[in-house]
């Protein structure tokens, strides 16, 4: 398994590679990537900036630190779910021109005024994307941006539309004695709501009161049943409704369950 993923990650990189150093000169290099990613279950439109994913509701009712996480991550705190490979994920972002941008970082104050060991938190910045979430019920398409589907319980409305601004995860030693893995490969977590220092996220939030770890809820009047199938778009510029290479994508959840 572990050999077969290798093959897959060697062809996806060097897809990606051609795609950003060569675009113009190898447009060959667009469908070819497109093609392997389609095999990892990742839809893709690089012109039109855009990558999408199939993914499963897992938390409804409980407190979130991440909006999306694997079979590895922390799924009991987690929006969604996906099967996606976080390195193919990946490869796919970089494909789209995003750049590494930087995490949240925790700084001391400075100053006569500034308390012994207080600190400010300075949110996220870069490179980003947008994130939509989509699902289909019969011939009705419901069409929402993520963080329309997470609550401020403070505020009681949902979370401030922003960026998502990309880290890329990163190469971490687990063993001494062995080499270098990806992080979110590890870890399986991909995107989190509430800032964590280590940035080891492919995506982070980036509005300043992200930094707040136990204020995120589900929005359950939006959302499908836990364990429905949605399908989450990842674009360069805010989308205004559903790609139309997506209608055959989009999973159909059928009518809403009968109230009791």
């Amino acid at each position: 398994m572990k050999r077969a993923l290798g093959v897959v990650l060697v062809a996806l990189l060097a897809g990606s590679a051609l795609l950003t150093h060569a675009q113009e000169q190898a447009p060959d290099a667009r469908a070819k990537l497109a093609q392997v990613l389609a095999e990892q279950k990742v839809s893709s439109n690089f012109d039109a900036g855009w990558v999408a994913i199939p993914c499963d509701v897992v938390v409804r009712g409980d407190l979130l630190e991440y909006l999306l996480v694997n079979e590895r991550g922390a799924a009991h705190e987690s929006l969604l779910g996906t099967a996606v490979v976080p390195s193919v994920l990946n490869t796919a972002l970089l494909a789209l021109g995003l750049s590494p941008g930087t995490n949240a970082r925790w700084v001391a104050k400075q100053g006569a005024d500034a308390a012994p060991g207080a600190f400010e938190v300075l949110p996220p910045e870069g490179d980003g994307l947008y994130l939509h979430v989509a699902w289909r019920r019969g011939e009705e398409v419901h069409f929402h941006r993520l963080e329309d589907l997470v609550l401020d319980r403070s505020t009681g409305a949902a979370m401030r539309r922003q960026k998502f601004v990309y880290l890329g995860s990163r190469m971490v030693t687990v063993r001494a004695e062995e080499a270098p893995v990806y992080a979110a490969d590890v870890e399986g977590n991909l995107v989190n709501v509430s800032f964590f220092e280590a940035g080891h996220t492919v995506l982070t939030t980036s509005a300043p009161e992200c930094v707040r770890q136990t204020v995120w809820l589900p929005n359950g009047w939006l959302l499908p049943q836990t364990g429905q199938a949605v399908q989450l778009i990842f674009a360069r510029n805010r989308l205004s409704s559903l790609p139309d290479e997506l209608l055959t994508h989009i999973p159909d959840l059928g009518p809403l369950p009968a109230e009791r």
